[in-house]
């Protein structure tokens, strides 16, 4: 029978064996669980990546949205604009603003409400002002044509009267004067009061115009916190109050544009004044 002898004092070879092993399956551990600790971090930064960019995606969409109801605020000022083009500028609006409502923070919800809130008023504001200058616009329209209408009546019976005039008819030469001025007295009293009423319907686009630009350029201002709260959250943040400043520089050459368009609108209107230069369809 083989015994194993161990001298006192020395190592057995499963000791030395069982070290290696050990340390092995040790050394084995921690690297796996070193590579499932940076499995867990890529997951996790892939998460917040993928978090993010739909983020971004999302609060560009709102941007978008933002810029197409500005636009919106300016098309009111244009009468001849027809209601299915005026409505296709904020096509896609709400379904945007709900997604970016979906992800947004407290804060960036509430500057959100305050210039949806002022789009509404301005909205219900400059239309219904709209609605006003086209019933204007389109009486005005009408008495225009009667006038033209009118006009054409006091050419016919000028016709009538030199025809009178060539058979040597006294009777109806008399006949046709007597209507030609009792005509021509009200074809100049139209032309006075239709005078009066294209300064009026010109005056009331012009108030339109500058009614739009002022709402146009207060959702800007109420847009810029809005806009520097979604640029820190998306990590490209801008300083506000510069951010601020620039849109006041911005604005003060948008009025000034405006009143140049409106001194250059006025300067045509009173050179073809004998003419009215509206034609607007309800």
């Amino acid at each position: 029978m083989f015994v194993y002898f161990q001298e006192p004092g020395s190592v057995s070879v499963w000791t030395i064996l069982s070290g290696f092993l050990g340390s092995a399956v040790l050394g084995s551990i921690i690297s796996l669980f070193g590579i499932w600790l940076q499995n867990k971090a890529q997951a996790v930064q892939l998460k917040v990546s993928r978090e993010m960019e739909m983020r971004r995606d999302i609060y560009f969409l709102g941007a978008e949205a933002l810029g197409k109801m500005q636009a919106y605020l300016i098309s009111i000022a244009n009468p001849l604009m027809p209601d299915i083009d005026r409505d296709q500028i904020v096509f896609g609006v709400n379904e945007s603003l709900n997604k970016v409502a979906m992800i947004a923070s407290l804060e960036i919800l509430t500057a959100l409400d305050e210039v949806q809130a002022h789009y509404s008023a301005s909205t219900t504001s400059l239309l219904t002002k709209k609605l006003e200058f086209t019933i204007h616009a389109n009486q005005l329209k009408n008495e225009e044509d009667t006038h033209a209408n009118l006009g054409q009546n006091l050419i016919q019976i000028t016709a009538a009267l030199n025809a009178a005039i060539q058979q040597q008819d006294q009777a109806k030469q008399n006949e046709f004067i007597a209507q030609y001025k009792e005509l021509e007295s009200l074809y100049k009293q139209q032309e006075t009061d239709l005078r009066s009423r294209r300064a009026n319907t010109f005056t009331r686009i012009q108030e339109l115009l500058g009614d739009a630009i002022d709402a146009a350029l207060k959702f800007d201002e109420l847009s810029a916190p809005l806009n520097c709260k979604v640029r820190n959250e998306l990590g490209f943040p801008i300083d506000k109050e510069e951010y601020q400043k620039m849109l006041k520089i911005a604005g003060t050459r948008q009025r000034a544009l405006a009143a140049k368009f409106k001194e250059d609108w006025n300067n045509k209107f009173k050179e073809g004044a004998e003419n009215s230069p509206f034609d607007v369809v309800l």
